[in-house]
Formats: structure tokens, C-alpha cells, sequence
């Protein structure tokens, strides 16, 4: 399992690639005729071709959130900590968070339900798995709720990451509080 959270490690950083791609894309006004090829799951060619009159801003500032966010997660489970054991509690909690938010979801097929029922299935090993971390051992009753109920940072905000990240407060506030 620690392995898939590598992988998820290099999910996160290409997802942080291609954000950063169509923040560029956003907030140029060159013309752009070219294909790109972006390869993900599945490799696919992006016909770009257009002229804009204008950046738009609510778009590439959308995207500096997105890539911030991005880059703070995964500078928080896999660069920040002391060691593999806080690596792993993080990936976890981060993995449980996600688990949680995606049972919110209203499923009309059933597909989707059956991998509902799968993840439920998941959140209890999760939760089983993180009870066995020091880490999580030393919380309090009110910070192991929160992690059981999907709060990963705890009480952190993603102005708490960036200085953990050594970000400047200033300068990150001013970039992220549009």
C-alpha cells in the first residue's frame, strides 16, 4: 500500500504540471496552433489554437490556487515530515479525507454505488490502520475526530502549510486570497 502512495506522490506533482500548463495557457495572450500531447492516464492531444483578447484573470487565479494547494499537500505528507512512519500517518489521513468526501456524493448508477460501499469498506481499514500510528497516538480525542471525520491538516490552513513549506506568509497570502 505504501507504494500506491508514491504513486499518488506522482499523481499529485503531474497534476501540479498540468495546472501550472493551463495557468501559462490562461495568462498568455500569444497565439498558441499547436498540438501537445499531455500524458496522463490516457495520453490525449490538446488541439490549441485561439487567440485570446484578454487574460482572464479569474481563471489563472483559480488555477494559482489549485496549483498551490496541490503543491502544499504534497509538500506536507511527503517532503515536511521527519520520517517514513509520518510520511505514511499522512498519506493516510490525506487518503481517509479524500475517502470520506467522496461518500458525500450522490451516486445514480450502480457502479457507483458498489464503489461506494468499497471505499466505506476502505475508511474502516483506514481508520483501523491510522489508530496503529504514534503520531496518531498523541493526539488528542478532539484532533483523532477530526482525522476520523476527514480533516487532514487538523487545525492547519493552507496558510499553515505554506509556512511550514517555508513560503512567505505575505507573499502567499497575496497570491492565494483572491
Amino acid at each position: 500500500r505504501w507504494q500506491e502512495s508514491v504513486i499518488d506522490g506522482c499523481v499529485l506533482s503531474r497534476y501540479l504540471f498540468l495546472v501550472m500548463f493551463f495557468f501559462f495557457f490562461f495568462s498568455s495572450r500569444r497565439r498558441h496552433t499547436r498540438y501537445i500531447s499531455v500524458t496522463g492516464v490516457q495520453t490525449c492531444a490538446l488541439p490549441i489554437s485561439c487567440n485570446f483578447a484578454h487574460v482572464d484573470h479569474s481563471s489563472v487565479m483559480l488555477l494559482t490556487r489549485a496549483a498551490c494547494e496541490t503543491y502544499l499537500t504534497f509538500f506536507y505528507i511527503f517532503a515536511a515530515p521527519d520520517d517514513t512512519e509520518q510520511q505514511k500517518y499522512r498519506y493516510k489521513a490525506w487518503e481517509l479525507a479524500g475517502l470520506i468526501d467522496r461518500q458525500k456524493f450522490y451516486v445514480s448508477s450502480k457502479k457507483g454505488a458498489e464503489i461506494q460501499k468499497e471505499e466505506a469498506i476502505r475508511i474502516e481499514m483506514l481508520k483501523n490502520e491510522i489508530q496503529q500510528f504514534e503520531e496518531f497516538r498523541n493526539l488528542s480525542e478532539k484532533e483523532r475526530k477530526m482525522i476520523f471525520g476527514g480533516k487532514w491538516r487538523l487545525r492547519n490552513s493552507w496558510v499553515d502549510l505554506a509556512k511550514i513549506a517555508d513560503i512567505n506568509e505575505k507573499y502567499f497570502r497575496n497570491i492565494y486570497g483572491f
